[in-house]
């Protein structure tokens, strides 16, 4: 992508140190209106992500934000971003870079195609918590059957048990998440059940395999076969076709990326999901 960057921030003085070492790029403690940039990406803290969007977006004057989930942790947080959203013009996308990469584009086109009919169920299981692994297959699984591509339809949320297990249904299709207790991210799978295939993805989605049932057995029921396309997932080029994306909304509007407008309701459910966490 046509970048560069121009400066960086942070409160902490190592970091900005090391930074500038490293870099040769200029770091500052605080953001001024002398500090113009058409893109921003805020990748601090959730302590300070409030904070830093309202000073990128009255200080900066950026043509897009790219903000790190989540975007939010309490529903405080939540209505405030909403405010800044309608003060502000300026298009919030948040990093869920998974829907950067050209391998879930291809499965994407593949489920809007009917290529494996109807999604009929989703199974996750995450690690890391609801607001920061969990959110991503949320994200996931809303953006790969969103095939209108607006809001999405988050509707029945409940916890199953106490822990971070429960369920949704997202865009009509019923998902339950199941919490890994290890802090292993490689841990992550979904796995999307379609009319005629076993979509799996292994390791947070470095792998992605696809077994379809199209043989019948002796009772005339298809039978689900072995992985018949696997595919590997390069999660090191993922920050670039992220820049990608936002590139090409700069040039002509549009982005694969998830706009915060567009992820409120979500935002709101995973809010109200761990907060019931929290409780017990």
């Amino acid at each position: 992508p046509n970048f560069y960057i121009k400066f960086g921030f942070d409160t902490d003085e190592c970091r900005r140190k090391e930074f500038t070492a490293e870099t040769g790029i200029p770091a500052y403690e605080r953001v001024s209106s002398a500090h113009c940039a058409d893109v921003v990406v805020l990748a601090g803290g959730t302590d300070t992500r409030l904070e830093s969007l309202y000073d990128a977006l009255e200080l900066m004057g950026p043509s897009v934000i790219l903000c790190e989930k989540p975007l939010a942790e309490t529903s405080y947080e939540l209505a405030e971003v909403e405010n800044l959203l309608v003060r502000y013009e300026t298009p919030v996308f948040l990093n869920y870079f998974r829907r950067a990469l050209p391998e879930f584009q291809k499965l994407k086109r593949a489920l809007i195609e009917g290529d494996y009919g109807d999604v009929k169920k989703c199974s996750v299981w995450y690690s890391k918590g609801i607001l920061n692994s969990a959110s991503h297959f949320v994200d996931l699984v809303a953006w790969l059957t969103n095939y209108c591509e607006g809001h999405t339809d988050v509707r029945d949320a409940r916890m199953l048990y106490s822990g971070g297990d429960f369920c949704l249904s997202i865009n009509g299709v019923p998902c339950y998440f199941l919490v890994c207790e290890e802090k292993n991210f490689f841990l992550n799978t979904v796995e999307i059940i379609t009319e005629s295939a076993r979509i799996r993805l292994d390791a947070a989605g470095r792998t992605i395999e696809v077994s379809e049932a199209k043989s019948r057995d002796a009772n005339g029921l298809k039978a689900l076969g072995s992985a018949t396309d696997v595919v590997r997932v390069d999660f090191g080029s993922a920050q670039t076709l992220v820049a990608r994306e936002l590139e090409r909304f700069l040039m002509d509007g549009s982005c694969e990326l998830v706009a915060v407008r567009e992820h409120v309701a979500v935002a709101e459910c995973l809010i109200d999901l761990q907060n019931l966490v929290l409780e017990k």
